[in-house]
């Protein structure tokens, strides 16, 4: 007889002798379910991994997107730089790129800025720093304050673009 313990009995054993698990360990759980996700590209921003946490609804995430996209339009629109200094080209910019060079590009900043502000009156003052925050700059939300005021935010935009106003 060997040292230690008796064996267990009636238990399912692998070839070397150890038992076998009958449930997986929780962080192989973990691992299990990210993997699962490593192709989900809602994991490529705080907006996403807010909406697989179950944070914010799908719908609210849809509307963080619709404002994400027309701020992007409406700084790409208006000639602003990238706000990241990784997305600046120094070697390209040449001239003066804000003069107006016809009316189809007049026509299109004018679109672009009347539907942000259209969207920012309807989100609200308290809620336009998170939302701006967490959608527009990437940035995780810092606090439950914020968080409630993001929700908020996401809520009045979805329910406007569900007036079909967006």
């Amino acid at each position: 007889m060997g040292k230690g313990r008796n064996r267990k009995q009636n238990v399912a054993r692998y070839s070397n002798g150890r038992p076998v698990q009958e449930k997986p360990r929780p962080h192989r759980q973990r691992v299990v379910q990210w993997a699962a996700l490593m192709n989900e590209p809602r994991l490529g921003s705080q907006l996403g991994l807010l909406t697989l946490a179950g944070k914010i609804t799908q719908i609210e995430y849809e509307a963080g997107l619709a404002y994400r996209d027309a701020r992007d339009a409406y700084t790409l629109a208006m000639g602003f730089p990238p706000p990241s200094a990784r997305g600046q080209n120094i070697a390209a910019i040449h001239g003066l790129a804000i003069q107006p060079d016809d009316d189809t590009q007049r026509d299109l900043r004018e679109r672009a800025e009347r539907r942000l502000t259209a969207m920012e009156a309807v989100i609200g003052s308290d809620a336009l720093a998170a939302v701006q925050w967490v959608c527009a700059e990437d940035r995780a939300h810092e606090g439950h304050a914020q968080y409630l005021a993001l929700l908020d935010g996401l809520r009045r935009l979805a329910a406007w673009r569900k007036g079909g106003r967006a």
